[in-house]
């Protein structure tokens, strides 16, 4: 097992599944990271978070910046995949595509500030 840390922007909108007997739900990314600054060739990164659900894909949008933690392996098509045991949100683009950051950070409790039903997680 190789353990991993990075960041990268998110591909393509997450999608939530469902998994195992008890219908379990997990959410599926892609993400596209930069090996240097202004690196022409990025490497993109499938990234699965276990036992989340909805609420944690809605904030997983195209664009948005996301630090990860988590267990790195690799397919027989050499694709990387990562088993996500931790994240964190960076910077979402505006539409005129400057970034603003889009949460606060309270003490380790995050607050959303675009979650219109205050959920906290």
């Amino acid at each position: 097992m190789i353990k991993t840390f990075g960041d990268g922007r998110v591909a393509k909108d997450a999608k939530v599944f469902q998994y195992g007997k008890e219908n379990k739900t997990g959410v599926s990314f892609g993400l596209i990271c930069d090996r240097f600054y202004n690196d022409e060739n990025p490497t993109y990164i499938q990234c699965t978070i276990w036992n989340r659900d909805e609420k944690t894909a809605q904030f997983i949008t195209t664009g948005r910046q996301i630090f990860f933690e988590g267990k790195l392996t690799r397919n027989s098509d050499g694709y990387y995949n990562v088993d996500v045991d931790d994240f964190s949100f960076g910077q979402q683009p505006n539409r005129d595509g400057n970034s603003e950051t889009r949460y606060q950070d309270d003490g380790g409790r995050r607050e959303y500030r675009d979650d219109p039903a205050g959920n906290q997680y």
